[in-house]
């Protein structure tokens, strides 16, 4: 997950070298505050995963053994939970370079089009 969120703030960085119009801007800044979220959510659950690996380590872990197994389940399901949030994440940012490359695409096809229609 670590790795498609750096992928993600690279191909960001990528498209916006070739854009400088306002409201792309505007949403990249709103895509890149997500993405900065989901690196430090993505912090918790690792802060946590360390945490939990040291109690299991611990002397004391076969005493909390319950208390082992609930956390494990809490943080399984927070997992799945971060990675259905970069799966959304991922389509909202995928429809929206492709949308913004149809943009392109349409506007190079009128500039061909209207080219092509002069004496």
């Amino acid at each position: 997950m670590m790795d498609e969120n750096a992928h993600f703030k690279i191909r960001l960085s990528e498209v916006l070298k070739s854009r400088s119009d306002k409201k792309f801007i505007a949403k990249a800044e709103l895509f890149q505050h997500r993405f900065i979220k989901f690196d430090e959510h993505l912090g918790r659950l690792k802060s946590q995963l360390a945490t939990l690996a040291k109690n299991l380590k611990s002397e004391t872990a076969e005493s909390n053994i319950l208390d082992l197994q609930l956390s494990i389940e809490s943080l399984r399901k927070e997992i799945v939970s971060a990675e259905r949030l970069l799966i959304r994440l991922r389509m909202n940012f995928v429809s929206y370079l492709v949308k913004i490359c149809n943009q392109d695409l349409n506007t190079e096809n009128n500039l061909e089009f209207n080219t092509d229609a002069m004496p």
